[in-house]
């Protein structure tokens, strides 16, 4: 959705090491040992939405030696290799960063260009859908519920309300810049593309699943203002 992300800024997939479905499944028939896999399934599921480049394997033996007090590396090693994958993924981020800014500088000069499209002060691109004759606007302080469909400019898409089935309800002032400002221009009922640009969405500090200084394409509907 287009609510600031808490994501961190990891560009990565997870090694699931192909021996991982032939392995006997464990016995989930105590109280300690659903408690346990809850656990680890909630560190598991973090790691993947991070999209952290994570060795199973080195992960599992790690925890097993902390919870048994050994340690394989110094406290200075652990952190020296931390840094070290941080600033991997930092420089990755800031090279992507580059390429995506080009690309959205295009299709901007390209949208511009193309009918029905208008564009605001800010940069904000939108183009009307479906319009009602009548209707109402909402404000920052309001809350609103919405269909949208999220999208990168290759088609890629990375949110959506309508495969979920839910539209979704929100107040206003919690949303990226974008949304904001486009959501203000639509009355109740309407559709709306809007093509958003970095620094009116997440900027250097994208999500895994948009990266940094990406441009959003979001078809959104009004259904209701609350």
């Amino acid at each position: 959705m287009a609510f600031r992300p808490l994501l961190a800024l990891l560009f990565c997939t997870i090694a699931i090491p192909q021996s991982r479905a032939e392995e006997t499944p464990i016995d989930l028939g105590n109280e300690r040992a659903r408690f346990s896999y809850a656990i680890g399934y909630q560190i598991g599921s973090g790691l993947v939405r991070d999209q952290l480049d994570i060795d199973v394997e080195a992960l599992s033996e790690a925890i097993g030696d902390a919870i048994a007090g050994i340690a394989r590396l110094s406290r200075e090693e652990q952190i020296a290799a931390i840094d070290a994958y941080r600033t991997r993924q930092l420089d990755q981020q800031n090279r992507q960063a580059v390429v995506n800014a080009q690309r959205a500088q295009d299709y901007l000069a390209k949208n511009r260009a193309t009918e029905g499209v208008m564009e605001t002060s800010s940069g904000l691109q939108y183009r009307v859908i479906s319009s009602v004759t009548e209707g109402v606007s909402p404000t920052l302080e309001d809350n609103v519920t919405v269909h949208y469909r999220g999208s990168l400019i290759d088609g890629t898409q990375f949110d959506s309300s309508y495969d979920r089935g839910t539209p979704a309800t929100f107040n206003l002032s919690a949303v990226i810049p974008g949304w904001q400002e486009g959501l203000q221009l639509m009355k109740v009922g309407e559709t709306f593309q809007l093509t958003i640009p970095a620094e009116l969405a997440y900027g250097k500090n994208g999500p895994p699943a948009i990266g940094p200084d990406q441009l959003l394409l979001f078809d959104v509907e009004l259904i209701s203002i609350n």
